[in-house]
């Protein structure tokens, strides 16, 4: 497959917390720094459950293994914090946050609709492009979303964030989105001409 770069939007992507987990985490962050001058043993304090994504490699892996995964654990390890992870899908994931079932979830960009909903951290894990992939065997002549003509169909993934400038090309009726459940599979496609 080729590859255009997108318009160069910076996802912040990292671990995002409800407002209500966010204020809890807070909370929780106080208790763990004076708990050593109260409790001699913390070793019984349930770890903390942070929801991740199972499907996004090189970041995340159904198996729990990923990029993402060990900085995350690595951060909550060195404040500390006995941390768990619970692997699901992304809908799922970032669902569960927003309404404040899950205290955090990653990886996640950030989006308008998250104003007042989720926090981020200052730092993102990574930042990320969006891309586009196509068949080589049917080249676009488009460099970028500016410069779409006719009618393409793009493949995103459920639930996944995009830069505003894929909206763009939709919204003027030259992209049609298709979602499916994984990157994986829009390639799969892609590789069939669908």
């Amino acid at each position: 497959a080729g590859m255009i770069p997108g318009d160069g939007t910076v996802f912040r992507n990292g671990v995002g917390l409800s407002r209500r987990q966010a204020r809890f985490h807070t909370c929780v962050a106080v208790v763990l720094a004076i708990q050593p001058f109260f409790v001699a043993d913390s070793s019984a304090a349930e770890p903390l459950e942070v929801l991740v994504e199972d499907g996004a490699a090189p970041w995340s892996f159904k198996d729990g293994s990923g990029f993402a995964n060990e900085v995350v654990l690595a951060a909550f390890k060195a404040a500390g914090v006995d941390t768990r992870l619970r692997i699901m899908p992304y809908a799922r994931c970032k669902e569960m946050t927003v309404s404040g079932e899950a205290v955090a979830c990653f990886s996640m960009s950030w989006i308008p609709e998250f104003e007042g909903k989720i926090v981020f951290s200052d730092k993102p894990l990574f930042k990320c492009y969006a891309d586009y992939f196509y068949c080589l065997d049917r080249p676009l002549k488009a460099k970028n979303e500016a410069e779409i003509e006719g009618k393409l169909r793009v493949g995103t993934v459920v639930g996944y964030e995009y830069p505003p400038a894929l909206y763009q090309p939709r919204d003027r009726g030259l992209v049609e989105l298709e979602n499916n459940p994984s990157e994986e599979l829009n390639l799969k496609k892609l590789a069939f001409g669908r």
